[in-house]
């Protein structure tokens, strides 16, 4: 046997040190693979865990700024409802006296402002549209609420049927006379969709995708980026069970508004995408009285 052939069999026979060391560095790298794939999963958790608590922060703040702008406007109302008499609605004339001096409640409303009768008999309105007076909406839920309950009542949002795609609430305010009877009633509409209520959070980025929406208590969408999708079905039911619980987790009867924030991420299943969504409630109003 050449001395080369002895060499090369020395080789291709492993020694145990050989074996021994092989062995080692196998276990080594597996063992760093192993630390590297669980810090990369825990840094992945905290990651997510971090972007979850900021946006419930930041709907939380979201849910307190909506609940300070209707507080303001319910509060115009109030003032305004505390100083009107029995003269000013003692006819409609009076009344859209009332109405067109008032400017300071017009400009907080934003859209309309009404009188009514006690008993849901439209007096006037601002601005003025001919033909109207006279109308009954005492079939209407927040001017039958109004009566029913003799309290300042929120209106479910709707969806404008004058074409400009607004998404519109109304509030109330029953008016009183000195000696207690309900005289009258003052309300407001606000455009939910414009710039100086909700209009500006609907532009809201959240990272590079994410964007914020609001729902009313069945679901339906009263603000969205997209805005052809208002007044529909944010979620089908059972499709986003994060979603359902938020709906469901009123500690009263009439639930409350929902304000939702959603950030989409891949995660490496292929072709999966998910999303890292935060759900705030208005802590001071309700879509319909309780």
């Amino acid at each position: 046997m050449y001395p080369t052939h002895r060499v090369i069999s020395w080789l291709q026979t492993p020694t145990l040190a050989t074996k021994t060391s092989t062995v080692t560095s196998i276990l080594f790298l597996t063992t760093i693979l192993a630390i590297g794939m669980a810090s990369l999963y825990s840094f992945r958790t905290e990651l997510m865990n971090v972007i979850i608590a900021e946006q419930n922060t930041f709907v939380d703040i979201v849910a307190d700024s909506v609940d300070q702008r209707l507080r303001g406007r319910q509060r115009a109302l109030q003032l305004s409802a505390k100083e009107i008499t029995e003269s000013d609605i003692a006819t409609s004339d009076a009344a859209q006296h009332y109405l067109d001096t008032n400017t300071g409640l017009f400009a907080t409303m934003d859209r309309s402002t009404f009188l009514f009768s006690a008993e849901g008999i439209l007096l006037a309105e601002r601005p003025f549209k001919p033909n109207r007076r006279g109308d009954d909406a005492s079939w209407r839920s927040y001017i039958r609420d109004t009566i029913r309950t003799r309290q300042p009542v929120i209106s479910e949002p709707f969806l404008t049927n004058v074409g400009d795609g607004n998404m519109v609430l109304v509030l109330t305010m029953p008016i009183f006379a000195k000696d207690g009877r309900m005289i009258a009633i003052i309300s407001g509409s606000i455009g939910l969709t414009n710039p100086r209520m909700l209009g500006n959070l609907s532009k809201t980025v959240i990272g590079q995708t994410g964007y914020l929406y609001m729902v009313a208590a069945d679901g339906k969408l009263i603000m969205h980026p997209d805005r052809q999708r208002l007044s529909q079905l944010a979620f089908a039911p059972q499709v986003n069970p994060l979603f359902d619980r938020a709906l469901s987790s009123s500690p009263t009867s009439a639930c409350r508004r929902r304000i939702g924030s959603s950030v989409p991420y891949t995660p490496k299943t292929k072709g999966c995408c998910r999303f890292a969504s935060s759900f705030g409630a208005s802590s001071s109003f309700y879509w319909s009285p309780a």
